[in-house]
C-alpha cells in the first residue's frame, strides 16, 4: 500500500511538472518583450520568425530578438567569429561572442573611428553592420561621393586613403551631364573647431544633359516625354502613313539626339495599268486618293482591275415595207430608213448611236396605199374602183338616194415582211342598201385582214 501511493505521488509531480514547463514555454523572456517589430520584406539572413515559444521547440531553439530581423527561432548555443583587430584603436566584448553579444568599439589618441562604435552578434553567426576604422584626427579620408561626378586628388598621393591637410579634390561631372551649381568645383582637407580633419562640403550638382523637344510628327505619335541623357523615344505613323526617318532616338551626351527627325509620308500605290483601249485618268496616288479605286493603307489598289468595253447599239428591229441602210451599230455610227416605194415613210429618216448605247431614234413605219373597192349603191369620190389612194387620205363614199360615209385609208402592219411594193388591201367592204325607213341608206362594214378602210 505505501509502495502504491508513492508511485502515484511520483506520476502527480511529474504530471505537475510538465504543465508548469507547459504554461512556461508560451512566456517569452523579459528582453524580448521590447523587440522592434521587423519590417517586411525581412532581411535574407535572418532566421525562422517567430511570436512565442512553441513555434521554436523543434532544433531546441528559443524566441528571441535578433535585432532588426526581430522575434526569431535561435540557438542560444550560437558563437559569432573572433574579431579582426583594429588598426589605432580596440575593441571590447564583455560578454564575449555569445547570441546577442556586443562588441564596442574605440581609436587611440589622436585618431577618429569611422564607423559604428558597437555590433552585435546576430543570429546568422555574423556580427552587426561594417567594421569601422581609426583615422588620424589630422588627416582626411576620402572625399565625398558626388551623384554623376568624378573627383581628382592634389596632391595625388593618398596612403590607405588617407589624405593629407590641405589635400584638394577637384570634381567633374561624367560624360552625360553638367554642373548646374555655377561655384567653385574644387574641396580642401581642412580642420575643424575641435581639431580633427573633414573635407568641405562640394557644392557642385551634376544634372544630366537635356535635349530639345523633337516634336511629334504629323500624322504620327510618339513614345516617351523624357528628354534628357540617356533616355530614348520611339516614333510610329498612324495607319496609311510610311515612318521616314529614325523610329528611335536617343538624348546623347552632348544634349542632342541621334539619328534623323522622323517623318509620317502618306503610302503610295503603284499607278494602275492602263486598260486596254483606255487610260489612267488621276496623279495622286496617296493613301485614300480615289479615282475609280481606292489606294488602300497596305500600298495596293482596292477593287478588280478595271476594263474598257466598245459602246455598240442593239440590233435594230425589222421595218415592214421598208429596210435599214448600214449595218455599223458602234458608237457614232448612222444608219439610213428607206420604204419601198409607193409606201409612205412615216418617222425619223435616221438615227445615230450614242453614247449611252441607244440610238437616237426609233425605226418609222413604210404604210402601203389602200385600193379603192367595189361598193353597192354608191362610190368613194372621183376614184375608180381597184385605183390606189395613199395611207390616211380622206375620202367622200356617194351612195344613191343621198346616202353617204366618210372612209379614211389606214393600214396594219403584216406579220411578214414584203419584199417588193404591192398594192394595200381594205379591210372594211362598204356597201350602201336600201335601209326601208326615211329613205335612207347605211353602209355596211366587213373586216378583212391588211390595208384598208376606216369609217367616220
Amino acid at each position: 500500500m505505501p509502495t502504491y501511493f508513492y508511485f502515484l505521488l511520483t506520476l502527480l509531480k511529474s504530471i505537475n511538472l510538465s504543465f508548469g514547463d507547459a504554461d512556461r514555454s508560451h512566456e517569452l523572456e523579459p528582453d524580448n518583450i521590447n523587440c522592434p517589430v521587423t519590417t517586411f520584406p525581412r532581411p535574407p539572413f535572418c532566421r525562422k520568425p517567430c511570436s512565442h515559444q512553441e513555434q521554436c521547440r523543434r532544433g531546441n531553439k528559443l524566441c528571441l530578438c535578433d535585432g532588426e530581423c526581430g522575434l526569431s527561432c535561435i540557438s542560444k548555443s550560437i558563437n559569432c567569429h573572433p574579431l579582426v583587430d583594429l588598426p589605432n584603436g580596440y575593441i571590447q566584448t564583455p560578454t564575449g561572442f555569445l547570441f546577442n553579444s556586443i562588441a564596442e568599439y574605440g581609436c587611440d589618441l589622436g585618431y577618429i573611428l569611422i564607423g559604428p562604435s558597437q555590433r552585435r552578434c546576430q543570429g546568422n553567426k555574423e556580427w552587426s553592420g561594417s567594421r569601422p576604422v581609426c583615422r588620424p584626427l589630422l588627416k582626411c579620408g576620402p572625399p565625398p561621393e558626388i551623384p554623376y561626378s568624378i573627383y581628382k586628388l592634389s596632391p595625388t598621393s593618398s596612403i590607405n586613403e588617407e589624405n593629407e591637410l590641405d589635400s584638394e579634390a577637384h570634381y567633374s561631372c561624367i560624360s552625360g551631364y553638367r554642373d548646374t551649381s555655377q561655384t567653385k568645383n574644387k574641396i580642401k582637407c581642412s580642420l575643424n573647431n575641435k581639431g580633427i580633419a573633414f573635407w568641405e562640403e562640394p557644392k557642385i550638382v551634376c544634372k544630366a544633359q537635356e535635349c530639345q523637344d523633337p516634336g511629334i510628327p504629323l500624322n504620327g505619335f510618339r513614345s516617351g516625354d523624357n528628354l534628357q541623357f540617356p533616355h530614348t523615344i520611339e516614333f510610329s505613323c498612324a495607319p496609311g502613313f510610311n515612318l521616314i526617318g529614325s523610329a528611335q532616338r536617343m538624348c546623347t551626351s552632348v544634349g542632342e539626339w541621334s539619328g534623323e527627325q522622323p517623318l509620317c509620308k502618306p503610302i503610295e500605290c503603284p499607278r494602275p495599268t492602263d486598260p486596254l483601249h483606255g487610260a489612267v485618268i488621276g496623279s495622286s496616288l496617296s493613301f485614300q486618293s480615289v479615282v475609280q479605286r481606292i489606294c488602300l493603307a497596305e500600298g495596293v489598289w482596292a477593287g478588280q482591275n478595271p476594263y474598257c468595253e466598245e459602246i455598240k447599239c442593239p440590233p435594230l428591229p425589222i421595218i415592214w415595207n421598208g429596210y435599214v441602210e448600214g449595218d455599223d451599230t458602234s458608237y457614232g455610227s448612222i444608219v439610213v430608213f428607206r420604204c419601198f416605194e409607193g409606201m409612205s415613210h412615216i418617222g425619223a429618216p435616221f438615227a445615230k448611236c450614242e453614247e449611252n448605247g441607244k440610238w437616237s431614234s426609233n425605226v418609222p413605219k413604210c404604210l402601203a396605199n389602200c385600193k379603192v373597192p367595189k361598193i353597192r349603191n354608191g362610190r368613194l369620190g372621183q376614184f375608180s374602183d381597184g385605183e390606189l389612194i395613199p395611207h390616211g387620205k380622206k375620202v367622200k363614199i356617194e351612195v344613191w338616194h343621198q346616202c353617204w360615209v366618210f372612209a379614211i385609208c389606214w393600214l396594219r402592219l403584216r406579220a411578214f415582211k414584203i419584199l417588193a411594193p404591192a398594192p394595200g388591201y381594205h379591210s372594211l367592204i362598204i356597201i350602201c342598201f336600201l335601209n326601208g325607213a326615211g329613205g335612207n341608206f347605211s353602209p355596211e362594214l366587213a373586216s378583212s385582214r391588211s390595208t384598208g378602210w376606216h369609217g367616220d
